[in-house]
């Protein structure tokens, strides 16, 4: 799981399920090597232990096993269509 920041002009808007919800943005090998975006705020890696239908999305439970923040980046959230600042 990966948190944007506030500044997004390097992140394209992202796309549905399926592969290439990320293509052209630069991604490195994790602590577990998972994917991790260049530039974004925050990143955990976890073991996935179960997957729910919530409707329009997935509920994702996992176990944390690696994570880290930058906290001189503000985050941002993707809501209702749009990206909002976090206050």
């Amino acid at each position: 799981m990966h948190a944007l920041r506030l500044r997004r002009s390097a992140f394209p808007r992202p796309r549905r399920r399926g592969g290439g919800r990320f293509s052209g943005v630069d991604e490195s090998p994790g602590a577990f090597g998972n994917p991790r975006l260049a530039g974004a705020c925050a990143w955990i890696e976890c073991d996935i232990n179960a997957v729910s239908d919530g409707g329009d999305h997935l509920v994702v439970l996992g176990d944390v096993r690696a994570l880290d923040a930058d906290d001189a980046r503000a985050p941002l959230l993707f809501h209702r269509g749009s990206y909002r600042k976090v206050l």
